[in-house]
């Protein structure tokens, strides 16, 4: 780990373009691959985006990748690296940066005085819409003490006087099937404590169709909240020496019967991975289907996987296609759409389609 200075982003750009001078916006970084990616936000202006990079570097006190970096802020990896130079030299901010692996990471240097921060109104009503909008995901002690801390919060505005109309609330949320996650407190603060030491849990889980809970050794990874339920993923280890990867698992915290750190710890990374329809069960897959006109005015308007592919007809029909990674939420959400949809392929699952609606046509023709 090493303070940054202007020969190293000198060097740094040297090594980005094979020469001294600056990389041109068509350069390709060393830890890009293939072309650099287009400008996501052609409405923030150098310096928004500038005082955003200062923010989440100061503010989190975290490491950050180039990558994440330029993902976050909806530019290139060059453009991050010009703004980092320049925080450095205008504003004198000390940046720190390391290597894990092959890739370079970079933070602000902890500063010896707290900065000075203010909120206004608008902020903590910002910071109430997310609590009211996930709080029937939350187990009761946890959701008081969020309304604790957004309480505390309010002493950084500037008005005091401000505090009631802040804490106004904004959002709601329609629940269909909610659950009641107080049962569960304990399991998700052992989670949420084992995430970022990167602990191996001890985890007795009873799976949807078993009599019985059974032990699993399970590294989290994360908590994500799908539809009405709270999910954990991460990885099933081997418990004996050191943990190995055996497969990735998610489990529903509310079949959870208890969870327990270990003294096993781990050294996964974190994963990204596209945004695929449905809850992950099973290898992505491609599916095809036509729509109407009815169908296709709500299909539209949302985003069913990142790599979909929508093409609309003169008449107001439409065949989107896209990737799922389950096949019975395909099967569900395609049936949801009666006879307004039609699924094209694959074709094992339009046979499945054909046998279900077959089925109901018996049972709703009984008289």
């Amino acid at each position: 780990m090493r303070p940054l200075s202007r020969p190293y982003w000198r060097s740094l750009k040297s090594r980005q373009t094979g020469t001294g001078q600056t990389p041109s916006a068509s350069t390709v970084h060393p830890e890009s691959e293939g072309d650099m990616p287009a400008k996501q936000d052609p409405y923030a202006s150098p310096a928004q985006k500038a005082v955003s990079l200062y923010s989440l570097l100061l503010f989190t006190g975290k490491r950050y990748f180039l990558s994440e970096l330029a993902a976050e802020l909806d530019c290139s990896k060059q453009t991050v690296l010009r703004m980092m130079e320049q925080l450095e030299r205008g504003m004198g901010i000390s940046l720190e940066t390391g290597k894990e692996g092959n890739r370079r990471w970079f933070r602000v240097k902890t500063p010896r005085t707290k900065p000075q921060v203010a909120l206004d109104p608008d902020d903590i009503s910002k910071l109430l819409l997310c609590r009211d909008l996930v709080r029937h995901l939350l187990p009761k002690p946890i959701l008081k003490k969020l309304d604790e801390v957004v309480a505390k919060a309010t002493v950084l505005l500037p008005n005091m006087e401000d505090r009631s109309t802040a804490l106004d609330c904004l959002g709601g949320i329609m629940v269909k099937g909610g659950i009641d996650y107080t049962p569960f407190e304990a399991s998700i603060e052992t989670l949420l404590a084992a995430i970022p030491r990167k602990k191996v849990c001890e985890v007795r889980y009873k799976s949807f169709n078993a009599d019985a809970a059974k032990v699993r050794y399970f590294a989290p990874m994360r908590l994500t909240a799908y539809r009405e339920a709270l999910y954990a993923e991460g990885w099933s280890v081997d418990p004996r020496g050191k943990p190995r990867q055996k497969h990735r698992m998610v489990l529903a915290v509310h079949r959870m019967e208890g969870a327990e750190p270990t003294r096993l710890t781990h050294d996964f990374e974190p994963w990204s991975s596209p945004e695929y329809f449905g809850f992950p069960e099973c290898e992505p897959y491609r599916v095809k289907v036509a729509l109407s006109e009815s169908a296709a005015r709500y299909v539209r308007e949302r985003k069913w996987s990142d790599d979909q592919a929508f093409h609309e007809h003169a008449d107001g029909s439409a065949v989107l296609e896209f990737t799922a990674q389950s096949r019975s939420e395909v099967v569900s959400w395609v049936l949801s759409f009666g006879g307004e949809m039609e699924l094209s392929y694959p074709h094992e699952l339009r046979n499945e389609i054909m046998l279900i609606a077959e089925n109901i046509f018996k049972i709703y023709n009984k008289n």
